[in-house]
Parts: structure tokens; sequence; C-alpha cells
């Protein structure tokens, strides 16, 4: 497989406001534009966001997403997956616009952890 990097993690928090805190006064990350969701984007980079929370009611892990360096190195692990029977699933456009990418697959790793696999990812330069 060729994953280029760990692009994000999602979590799912019960107190927002508690994260904004950590993240910004005690990380020194940086507060992007909200997600479609209501969700608090935290920024490291360039990026939308490395860190998305979501408001909800548990704290929880959600997902994390696997960046591709290109879509032919995309389409050879979807293959690779789907070959070792795991299930992928195409994400909806609204869900790759959610995310900030162009294109998006889900799937399940072993311990049921939700793992999106993507390309395209776009840059925010504001700082």
């Amino acid at each position: 497989m060729a994953v280029s990097s760990l692009g994000y993690v999602i979590v799912e928090a019960t107190d927002i406001g508690a994260w904004r805190r950590f993240g910004v006064e005690t990380l020194g990350l940086g507060e992007g534009p909200p997600g479609p969701d209501g969700s608090l984007r935290l920024r490291v980079d360039e990026r939308p966001f490395r860190i998305g929370v979501v408001p909800g009611k548990a704290n929880r892990f959600v997902a994390a997403g696997w960046e591709f360096r290109d879509p032919a190195a995309l389409d050879a692990t979807l293959a690779s997956l789907r070959g070792a029977g795991v299930e992928v699933r195409a994400g909806s456009k609204a869900d790759a616009e959610a995310r900030c990418v162009k294109q998006l697959f889900h799937a399940v790793d072993p311990a049921g952890n939700r793992l999106e696999l993507f390309v395209g990812r776009t840059y925010d330069y504001a700082p």
C-alpha cells in the first residue's frame, strides 16, 4: 500500500469548548472555519484541518483519514483491500467536501475503527 500520510483525525466530543481551549491554547494549533457539520477544525499547517472535532453525545475516536499520493495508488490499495475481503464503500460528494478532499472511500479495520482513504487534499494558505 502506498499511503503518503495521515491526513486527519476525526473525534466526537461532548465539549467542543474544551477541545478548542486544549487545541488552541495548550497545543498552539490554529482554528479554521467550522465544518459543515458544526465541527471544530484545528490546523497545524496549510491544510484546512488536521483534527476535526464533531459535536456529539460521547467522547470517542470517529475516523482516521489516510492520504494517497495519486488516484493510481488509491486504486491499487482499494483493489488490494477488496481482494482481501474488506468491504470498501465510496464516500459521497458531500462526504468528500466535508473532509476537504476530492475523492473519498470508507473501510473498517479489524478492530472496528473507521478508515477514510482519500486523494486530492485541498489547501488553505490563510494564516
